[in-house]
């Protein structure tokens, strides 16, 4: 399970798992899809730790995410239901002070494609309905960190012919597969001079690849390719990842 917990104004974030590849996408502007009334709430009412749900999860696990409300005003403010069309996600509101302090849980299971979905679900009271939005992601069950190779910009002069050199500048590509312990990966790529250098981490669920450029076989100028990863994984048998460098002819 993954949960996000964002500042003010948010945006996905990475939690504390392994970094991903995945962009962050904003959260969308409350005035956008709200009434007077509503954006009025945001002035009676406090979102803790902001007003809005963040979730994600791998394919095949389920995550959670919660938010609490707090009413500010005098006047208590009552709860009566929560609203939305998604199918991605369910939710729950807990009364934690009648009137004047709850909590809203989303439950998102790691079904569907890959990606994040931008939704929104509505608090109904006895005058208004108050919108939330909610951020859903499923992280796909093999990804890479990270999502490119940028292979640096530097002379020719510096790494021809030598090998320690050529070595100082290489780059790291992760390849991931959670909760397994004999995940397999064979890396090639479409660029003649890139090699590559694959370990298997020890608990079987990742690969270290160190990418750098063979000090024999460089040429100057920029350059572009792909990095081709295969996998054991029957959702995930291939991936490509895109890789670039300039080497200067100096």
């Amino acid at each position: 399970m993954i949960i996000f917990t964002l500042a003010s104004s948010p945006a996905f974030a990475q939690s504390d798992r392994e970094p991903t590849a995945t962009d962050a996408g904003a959260v969308p502007a409350i005035a956008q899809n709200t009434s007077t009334s509503d954006a009025n709430a945001d002035l009676r009412l406090e979102f803790i730790p902001f007003r809005g749900v963040v979730v994600a999860t791998e394919r095949g696990s389920t995550g959670q995410a919660s938010v609490e409300i707090v009413n500010r005003d005098a006047q208590p403010v009552e709860i009566a239901g929560i609203e939305h069309s998604s199918e991605r996600f369910t939710a729950q509101m807990e009364t934690l002070h009648s009137g004047q302090r709850y909590r809203l849980t989303v439950t998102f299971e790691g079904k569907g494609p890959d990606g994040k979905v931008a939704e929104w679900l509505y608090l109904v009271t006895r005058s208004e309905k108050i919108g939330i939005p909610v951020h859903t992601e499923v992280i796909p069950s093999v990804y890479t960190f990270p999502a490119a190779v940028e292979m640096g910009k530097f002379p020719l002069s510096h790494i021809r012919g030598n090998p320690e050199s050529a070595r100082s500048v290489a780059q790291i590509l992760m390849v991931y597969r959670k909760n397994t312990t004999d995940f397999e990966i064979k890396v090639t790529s479409d660029i003649p001079f890139l090699k590559i250098e694959s370990e298997q981490g020890p608990a079987g669920d990742r690969w270290e690849n160190t990418l750098w450029l063979d000090p024999e076989r460089v040429q100057p100028g920029e350059f572009k390719g792909t990095i081709f990863v295969e996998t054991n994984d029957p959702g995930v048998p291939k991936l490509e990842v895109p890789v670039s460098g300039l080497l200067l002819d100096q």
